[in-house]
């Protein structure tokens, strides 16, 4: 009886797949929609979710393991087309360990009911860095990452300019190893160009041919964009 009521559970679960938009209903009862994603350890994805009705949902949207709150957004604040005011959006989110987890639908109050789409888009992990100059952005609680790598032993400065008004930029290097090289947040250099809440590491050592990951958050988990300039001396 029990294995019987374990499956009717199994089979209930809706999972979901990468790049194909999954479109789920919120009936207004203040329960959310759970929807399981089968995650590989390290794999990076975005998450939207878009409100399909002619009266807007304000959509809220959270990725959960074990009951545990790993990632949330509510009103995306994302240039992404497509989307509404208070739709939602979770970018370049890095699932820690191999598994399933939540991916949670609701609207901000509980009460508001309709068809919502849900998509699970695939993000290459770490492309290149683009040099000397590259705009980047955060979502709320997220962040950028890019590889940087020469072919020769050289020393790289890495600026990261705040470029919305809304940014504490915090910047971090890591090894192939993924441990931390390098770490800034809040510059205190005569870069005159930042402003004081920038970031910069100066004259960061950079051995030729190996992959080095450039990390770009906000020190509160705020959204917005930003200028990240690499200055490169051989």
């Amino acid at each position: 009886m029990i294995w019987l009521i374990f499956l009717k559970f199994f089979f209930a679960q809706t999972f979901g797949v990468l790049d194909t938009p999954l479109t789920v209903t919120l009936n207004g009862d203040a329960q959310p929609v759970d929807v399981v994603y089968r995650a590989s350890e390290g794999e990076q994805v975005s998450v939207t979710a878009h409100s399909l009705g002619s009266e807007s949902i304000d959509v809220t949207l959270e990725i959960l393991r074990d009951n545990q709150r790993l990632a949330f957004n509510d009103d995306h604040q994302t240039e992404r087309e497509g989307l509404g005011a208070q739709d939602s959006v979770i970018e370049n989110f890095v699932f820690p360990t191999a598994g399933d987890y939540i991916i949670r639908v609701n609207s901000f109050n509980g009460a508001q009911n309709g068809d919502i789409e849900v998509t699970i888009e695939s993000i290459p992990l770490n492309p290149p860095c683009q040099t000397p100059l590259q705009g980047g952005e955060v979502a709320r609680n997220g962040e950028f990452t890019c590889t940087l790598s020469l072919d020769s032993d050289s020393a790289v400065t890495i600026s990261v300019r705040d470029t919305s008004g809304t940014l504490d930029p915090v910047l971090t290097i890591l090894n192939e190893d993924s441990t931390q090289a390098a770490y800034n947040d809040d510059h205190d250099t005569e870069n005159f160009v930042l402003n004081t809440l920038d970031s910069q590491v100066s004259d960061f050592a950079l051995s030729g041919g190996e992959n080095y990951v450039v990390r770009v958050a906000d020190f509160s988990g705020a959204a917005g964009t930003f200028e990240l300039r690499f200055t490169i001396t051989p």
